[in-house]
């Protein structure tokens, strides 16, 4: 689940800076925070938090694999 925070730019409209972060089952995946133009900005910064998820994902995948390979062996 993605929980997002903008706060608003003090001095332009629709501008401000947006964060989020993605927790599920014991992990979690904070997206740095981006200066955007909510107006324009939004559907790429949605896309750029999905796509780094991924790559998150596909890292601790190969990283519990690895840990799940030496538990075996220890536990031969």
């Amino acid at each position: 689940m993605w929980v997002a925070t903008f706060q608003k730019d003090t001095e332009l409209d629709d501008v401000g800076t947006v964060s989020a972060v993605w927790t599920a089952d014991g992990d979690s995946f904070t997206m740095p925070a981006e200066r955007i133009d909510q107006k324009g900005g939004l559907a790429g910064f949605v896309t750029r938090a999905k796509a780094a998820l991924a790559k998150h994902q596909a890292h601790r995948a190969k990283v519990n694999n690895i840990s799940a390979k030496v538990s075996a062996a220890l536990n031969a």
